[in-house]
């Protein structure tokens, strides 16, 4: 899945996905980054190396104050 983004400003990001049980299932990113557009991608691996299956995942963006879910549908 590949999400593209922008930032207004500097600052640590922390983007993790999440099962519809509110379980992180992957951190994508937790990192200082410039302002600026992003590409996201995520390869529907967890963080133990497993492949998950198809369904509804939620992802969630944090930015200093900044903060925002939203739901993707991971087709396989």
């Amino acid at each position: 899945s590949t999400r593209k983004e922008s930032s207004a400003a500097s600052d640590v990001y922390k983007r993790q996905v999440y099962n519809m049980l509110g379980q992180a299932v992957r951190i994508l990113e937790n990192s200082y980054q410039t302002a600026g557009s992003k590409i996201l991608y995520w390869d529907a691996i967890n963080d133990q190396g497993v492949s998950l299956p198809g369904g509804i995942y939620l992802y969630a963006i944090q930015a200093g104050e900044f903060h925002q879910t939203k739901k993707m549908v991971l087709l396989k």
